[in-house]
């Protein structure tokens, strides 16, 4: 009876025969047997052997067949971090997508999905996900950099263009014109201070 294998393997999981278990749910699943509980055991199981391959594998099954399972917001959750530890962003995005938003406000989720845009190059999303991480915690050190150099480099950018178009066309109209533009680039650069200053006092770092 292929159930009272996976029965077995879960009673061996409550005492920790973590091995025996791990058998028995094999011999459960090779006879194409499967329930919500067996597969999350069978998950926990591989992230204690650390294997991502054989863990990916079961919460891909859970989500394909018990989506609407008691679990299924833990197991999502944790797809989407399995995702991110295999470097798969599209199918990590695809998970963000159809997580709740509870999980959504968390802040270990919310730096996950930081990583995931920093990934994939989407910077105006970064730049939101960063002043968010900021609210969670002053001193989120990725988002402070990330935040700090937006600045930083906007101001530079900014003043080297200005600076070489008046350059150019050293007339009283561009002066004015640079003057303008190097008030923006003075709040610019007090931004990235506000952020580079508590970074500054983190570590001593001469970079």
């Amino acid at each position: 009876n292929p159930k009272a294998y996976a029965e077995i393997a879960k009673a061996q999981f409550a005492m920790e025969q973590y091995e025996k278990a791990e058998q028995n749910f094999d011999l459960a699943r090779h006879k194409e047997y499967a329930d919500a509980d067996m597969y999350v055991m069978m998950v926990q199981r591989y992230r204690m052997i650390d294997n991502l391959s054989k863990e990916l594998t079961a919460l891909e099954y859970y989500k394909d067949h018990f989506a609407d399972q008691k679990d299924s917001t833990q197991m999502r959750n944790r797809l989407f971090e399995t995702y991110m530890e295999a470097d798969n962003y599209e199918a990590a995005t695809e998970t963000w997508q159809k997580m709740d938003s509870e999980s959504k406000s968390e802040e270990a989720y919310v730096q996950l999905y930081f990583d995931l845009n920093k990934e994939l190059e989407q910077t105006e999303k970064c730049d939101e996900l960063a002043e968010q991480l900021l609210v969670f915690n002053g001193e989120n050190k990725e988002a402070l950099i990330w935040l700090a150099k937006k600045y930083y480099n906007r101001a530079e950018n900014r003043y080297q263009t200005q600076m070489d178009l008046y350059n150019k066309n050293r007339t009283n109209k561009q002066y004015n014109i640079l003057l303008k533009q190097l008030d923006i680039v003075t709040a610019d650069f007090k931004k990235s201070l506000k952020y580079f200053e508590p970074l500054w006092n983190m570590e001593d770092g001469k970079k």
